[in-house]
């Protein structure tokens, strides 16, 4: 299914979905899938703008660096998304919001 991507991090393999957020599936059509993001912590970051895919990368790359006690707690490596709002339109000046799950220390 092109909506489930998937591939290997350090901690094994992953799955990835793409989606927009809905409050009721009473609707859904059946040719569509839907996941729900699970309760728990979840600290935020928000990239100052920049050019797609590069604000992304560094992002990232920036909380691979990030210790526990920066973060405020474990990873979990279960759940972590981003989000893609308005600020995301300008390719070239996109500014997104990245969750990671933690176990809170």
């Amino acid at each position: 299914d092109p909506s489930f991507q998937g591939g290997v991090s350090y901690e094994g393999p992953y799955t990835y979905f793409i989606g927009d957020e809905v409050s009721t599936l009473d609707n859904c059509p059946d040719s569509l899938l839907a996941t729900e993001i699970p309760g728990g912590t979840y600290v935020k970051f928000t990239t100052h703008p920049g050019s797609m895919p590069l604000v992304i990368i560094q992002a990232w790359q920036e909380i691979w660096q990030m210790t526990e006690a920066s973060l405020g707690g474990k990873r979990t490596y279960g759940v972590d998304f981003e989000v893609y709002d308005e600020r995301a339109m300008n390719p070239m000046a996109a500014s997104i919001d990245i969750y990671v799950g933690i176990e809170k220390a």
